[in-house]
């Protein structure tokens, strides 16, 4: 009797983990007979729940990423680099502190590269 009761138990256990329904009696005697079990299989079918859902979601993103790299791409036509200089600068703004006032000193501009494309 107590091995027919634990395979029922454990089929039941395994419906639950599966995502399929269960009456509410079925519930409480896997509830009742094995707590741990019961986390496990709701944990077991959550987490596979969550997978599709997260599935879903990463598809969701990489259609708009695509549909993002499309317009980049359509907007970049025409555009060309030759005759274009890039240059890096780091400004420079020099304050005083004097009592209570802060004094706004120069103001200037370093430029530490420059690249002309051709």
């Amino acid at each position: 009797m107590y091995i027919k009761e634990e395979e029922k138990i454990l089929k039941l256990k395994l419906k639950l983990a599966k995502g399929e329904k269960l009456t509410p009696e079925e519930e409480k005697m896997i509830l009742e007979r094995d707590p741990k079990g019961y986390q496990m299989a709701i944990m077991i079918r959550n987490m596979k729940k969550n997978k599709k859902e997260n599935n879903k979601i990463s598809s969701i993103q990489d259609k708009a990423e695509e549909n993002y790299m499309k317009e980049l791409r359509e907007r970049a036509k025409g555009v060309y680099l030759e005759d274009t200089e890039l240059k890096g600068c780091n400004t420079v703004l020099n304050v005083s502190f004097s009592g209570e006032k802060a004094e706004i000193g120069e103001i200037s501009t370093q430029e530490f590269f420059r690249i002309k494309v051709e």
